[in-house]
């Protein structure tokens, strides 16, 4: 239906009405059946917050006068909105943001915030502990640690340079990291979990095997002459073998009947499964020197200093690093450790102050 705005609100400075200021009336369009989705939801006990960059005066006359206003609790305006201190789950008081409203621009930011905001909103209806993915979990967790931590001062978007664990956070892996997470959350059906947990057992048989399979110098060498490698002088384990950049797990199997038995039993996602492996295989001293770095600064995540110091009182620390921490008042030491402004010497004068 449309509406029409008289022009008693004429006197209302807002850029919405001034690009109408040559009319008499501002034209309001309603989304057909917008209304009944609105009652629906406000008959089943939902609670809706809409946000807004116009004017939030004429934005809540504008729901007076389409009647949308018995069904909306409240009116957000986006400059509102604390960027600096969102808390990571993506809410503040029970109020869920994903997209611009927290400086991104870009659809695939706005879903990955999206998701989670979603997640967390059942959470706080249903009950639960606020559910939130790590820097070396995805990308959407760097994305929202970003924007907790530094704010932003231009619209956001997810490059990958943003994250520090990028060899954690491959496409290749994305099943395992998060599908896990996604089914104790009730998002994931039994039939894929199951389908992971098939996956996740015929890429470690590989692994074993490669691990435990001796190979002799005499019985492999003109083998890997032709794969255009070098010669063994000694007996080895196949992992070692496939660790060569000219070798392939596919293309030594050619040469090892067992190993080649082996593959053909896999029916189900031969290649992606392969390739997960050699993945591993090949790229597991650097995977275990990330994880390694992950999981100190994961020792700093369980270190809670929100409300615990008065920043502003404590004089050991930089003048920067005190108004950034009051400013966006971090949650952990890790949280802290990542904004701009403060720096090693701080985190651990905030780390003796907690000893004490």
């Amino acid at each position: 239906d449309r509406f029409g705005l008289s022009e008693d609100i004429d006197d209302i400075v807002n850029e919405w009405f001034e690009m109408a200021k040559d009319k008499y009336a501002y034209d309001v369009i309603c989304k057909q059946g917008a209304y009944e989705y609105f009652e629906k939801l406000h008959n089943q006990g939902v609670k809706i917050t809409i946000a807004t960059s116009s004017d939030k005066v004429l934005f809540e006359k504008t729901l007076e006068r389409t009647g949308l206003n018995k069904f909306i609790d409240a009116v957000v305006m986006v400059k509102e909105v604390n960027k600096g201190k969102s808390h990571p789950d993506v809410y503040l008081e029970a109020v869920f943001f994903a997209g611009q409203v927290n400086g991104t621009t870009g659809y695939e930011e706005a879903g990955g915030q999206g998701i989670i905001a979603g997640i967390n909103a059942h959470i706080n209806c249903h009950g639960g502990e606020p559910f939130t993915l790590a820097r070396d979990e995805a990308y959407i967790g760097v994305l929202i640690d970003d924007l907790v931590t530094k704010g932003v001062d231009e619209p956001y978007r997810m490059f990958t340079s943003r994250a520090e664990y990028r060899i954690l956070l491959r496409q290749d892996d994305a099943d395992m990291r998060l599908t896990e997470r996604a089914y104790k959350l009730g998002l994931v059906k039994q039939d894929r979990y199951e389908h992971l947990c098939s996956k996740r057992e015929a890429v470690n048989s590989i692994i074993d095997f490669t691990r435990k399979f001796s190979i002799k110098a005499a019985l492999i060498n003109d083998a890997l002459e032709h794969l255009g490698t070098a010669r063994l002088t000694h007996g080895c384990k196949l992992i070692d073998l496939i660790n060569r950049p000219q070798i392939t797990i596919e293309s030594i199997a050619e040469h090892i009947p067992s190993f080649k038995e082996m593959l053909n039993n896999i029916t189900d996602r031969k290649e992606e499964i392969i390739e997960a492996a050699e993945v591993l295989i090949k790229y597991q001293g650097y995977i275990d020197r990330e994880r390694m770095i992950a999981d100190k600064i994961h020792r700093l995540e369980a270190i809670r200093i929100k409300g615990k110091f008065d920043y502003n009182s404590l004089n050991s620390l930089s003048t920067e690093a005190r108004q950034k921490l009051i400013k966006i008042d971090p949650e952990t030491l890790a949280q802290a450790s990542r904004i701009p402004g403060v720096s090693p010497s701080d985190i651990n004068v905030l780390l003796v102050l907690l000893g004490r």
